[in-house]
């Protein structure tokens, strides 16, 4: 019994003297594929403190990153099991499950809209009613051409006096060199600010302001066959904590991602490259959310009430159906 005793005696010394705690045990890491909406930006903020900081290693997770470089269509690797998870816009998320493809919800980068129409500012556009007679750069299909539409209507735009003209991904060339007199598609985050370092202002007007529901600009999915909801409960769990950091020390935290050896090329190659990536990474810190797996059911249910009313789906897709939940697995 005494030598029981004295054993505890030492290893209490030990415990103290030496700063052990059990947190300092190594968790053994799983793989966790990621694949991205882009190639890695300030959107994508709070995965990189994540990733430099270590909160997924402790979690268990190996965070794997895969970008469009590596494939052009994350829902598919999604579909196919080929990935744990993807970043996604909600509305194409919407219209996945709408195919039947076994894609859900899991969670919320970015859980409001970034995109907006944007005129520059040294023009003679004060108000959407000054667009009549206008040539507006962006698509007349789909959610974005539809949010656009209905923004204008709802200002009281005659709309058939508008030109549309297809400009690809050149948005901020065709409004820089007036091919256009606005643009639809440009993230309120990141095209202005580029231009704002140019010494550009430029003029916003967004589509909640204009009776369009509010979405989520980007989320998570997982596959609803293949989902492991401990993997995903862990880096939720990591993603909170990375928020949280983040914006409590978001320029400490842009300092270390941008100089790491894993994101430098992508955030910081140049000096040019690495103000302009700081100054969209402290426009869209307010954006992320600490709670990302919570959804508002009546908010998601409007968004999906305009999209029936503007004939981008053909079915109800219902909140059950939509957002991922681990005992149906």
């Amino acid at each position: 019994m005494r030598i029981f005793f004295n054993f505890l005696k030492f290893l209490f010394i030990f415990l103290i003297f030496t700063d052990f705690t059990f947190a300092d045990v190594p968790i053994p890491s799983q793989d966790f594929k990621l694949a991205t909406d882009w190639y890695i930006n300030p959107n994508h903020a709070p995965i990189l403190v994540g990733l430099v900081k270590g909160y997924f290693q402790q979690e268990g997770l190996n965070l794997i990153l895969i970008s469009p470089a590596e494939s052009q269509s994350p829902v598919k690797l999604l579909a196919t099991g080929q990935v744990d998870m993807i970043i996604d816009y909600q509305p194409q998320l919407i219209q996945a499950i709408a195919k039947n493809l076994p894609v859900q919800f899991a969670g919320n980068l970015i859980p409001e809209p970034l995109s907006c129409l944007t005129v520059l500012q040294s023009s003679n556009i004060k108000t959407l009613t000054d667009l009549e007679g206008k040539k507006i750069g962006g698509s007349i299909s789909g959610f974005s051409g539809s949010t656009t539409l209905t923004m204008l209507k709802n200002a009281g735009v005659n709309t058939q006096k508008i030109i549309f003209i297809s400009v690809g991904m050149n948005l901020s060339q065709a409004l820089l060199s007036h091919k256009v007199d606005a643009i639809y598609g440009m993230s309120r985050n990141v095209e202005p600010v580029q231009l704002s370092t140019m010494g550009i202002k430029t003029r916003l007007f967004y589509p909640e302001n204009y009776g369009i529901p509010s979405y989520s600009e980007l989320v998570f999915a997982v596959n609803k066959n293949k989902a492991n909801p401990e993997k995903i409960n862990a880096f939720m769990r990591a993603l909170s904590r990375s928020v949280v950091d983040l914006q409590a020390h978001p320029e400490q935290d842009w300092e270390l991602v941008s100089q790491s050896k894993q994101f430098h090329d992508q955030l910081a190659e140049t000096p040019e490259i690495s103000q302009e990536n700081h100054a969209i990474w402290n426009q869209t810190i307010s954006y992320f959310t600490p709670y990302p797996t919570f959804q508002s059911y009546k908010t998601y249910n409007h968004y999906v009430q305009f999209a029936m009313d503007q004939n981008l789906l053909d079915q109800d897709i219902s909140f059950d159906r939509y957002v991922f939940n681990p005992t149906d697995t």
